[in-house]
């Protein structure tokens, strides 16, 4: 028998009901800070990389924290240090 894709749909859907409102609230303020950040490193500001660095590494750690059985998937943790990497090489461009 071949499994879906989607068999443990159910156990996520739970798991995010669990999270609470306060979860979705911090979280969307986190994703507003990172936007704001990159906005900024898109005008070449040396604050932008900190503010999306910080949003960044805050938006990783909040589920554990706020999440019951929540694992944080090593394909977020690569992403997002992929990108704080290369956006920190060329941070010295930035003013």
């Amino acid at each position: 028998v071949r499994e879906s894709p989607f068999a443990d749909t159910s156990s996520v859907l739970d798991m995010m009901k669990n999270a609470g409102p306060w979860f979705f609230a911090i979280m969307g303020v986190l994703y507003l800070g990172s936007l704001v950040g990159a906005f900024f490193m898109f005008q070449l500001r040396k604050t932008g990389f900190h503010i999306y660095t910080t949003a960044q590494l805050i938006m990783l750690i909040i589920p554990s924290l706020m999440i019951e059985g929540y694992i944080l998937p090593f394909a977020n943790l690569l992403l997002t240090g992929s990108f704080v990497l290369a956006y920190g090489i060329n941070r010295r461009i930035m003013h």
